[in-house]
């Protein structure tokens, strides 16, 4: 169990645990000896919330995998797909979910704790339902992680590798294949800047978006 899981469901149980003392001391008014207590334990709650919220943003890790295992948990963290300059793209929970990782002055940092504002677009293909993309950007990094899904392809070459290597960009990037739990798979490459006249290929065919409003992080 990761460090995520934990804090949502700590915070959760913590908060009930705060209504319900609330609701105690507005009955146990006329008894000042039990309103003193719940007091005490009502802010008692609130400074392990605090506590727990403070861990995130100062911790600091020699490397992305103990950043990952600590953040997501070991057991859950899916497949470290691509780095970029100083971020990093890790897929968990059975591939499900993605988390944007951050080095800064050689450690690693907790997702929503540590990123400047994330540039997201996604479009879907104009002529294939099955087809769309995400690009993300962050902060001030120069480069633009690319997620595109086809499960178009995935019915025609069931084995990833097969369709990983039927898809080709203008900059001749390297696409690495993720599947998650429900068989939807993704190919994730990591441009080290914005191209100019940027397009992708998917076993000949060129997929039809805007990558001017994508590569700008514009829906």
């Amino acid at each position: 169990m990761g460090y995520e899981l934990i804090y949502t469901c700590l915070v959760g149980i913590l908060m009930q645990y705060i209504m319900i003392l609330v609701v105690k001391y507005i009955i146990v008014r006329k008894k000042r000896h039990k309103r003193k207590k719940c007091k005490r334990r009502i802010l008692i709650a609130i400074g392990i919330i605090i506590l727990m919220y403070l861990i995130g943003p100062m911790a600091r890790f020699s490397s992305l995998e103990n950043a990952a295992n600590f953040y997501i948990g070991k057991e859950n963290v899916g497949k470290i797909v691509v780095k970029g300059d100083k971020t990093a793209l890790v897929f968990g929970h059975n591939n499900s979910l993605t988390y944007f990782f951050e080095c800064k002055n050689g450690k690693w940092r907790l997702p929503e704790y540590s990123l400047d504002k994330i540039k997201y677009g996604y479009q879907e293909d104009k002529n294939n339902k099955h087809c769309s993309v995400e690009t993300d950007r962050i902060g001030n990094e120069k480069g633009i992680y690319v997620i595109l899904r086809d499960a178009s392809l995935l019915w025609k070459y069931p084995s990833g590798q097969q369709c990983a290597e039927k898809i080709v960009d203008s900059q001749e990037s390297k696409f690495i294949f993720v599947k998650n739990e429900w068989n939807d798979g993704y190919f994730c490459t990591y441009l080290k800047k914005k191209p100019e006249n940027y397009s992708l290929k998917i076993d000949g065919y060129e997929v039809e978006v805007d990558w001017g409003e994508l590569l700008n992080g514009e829906q």
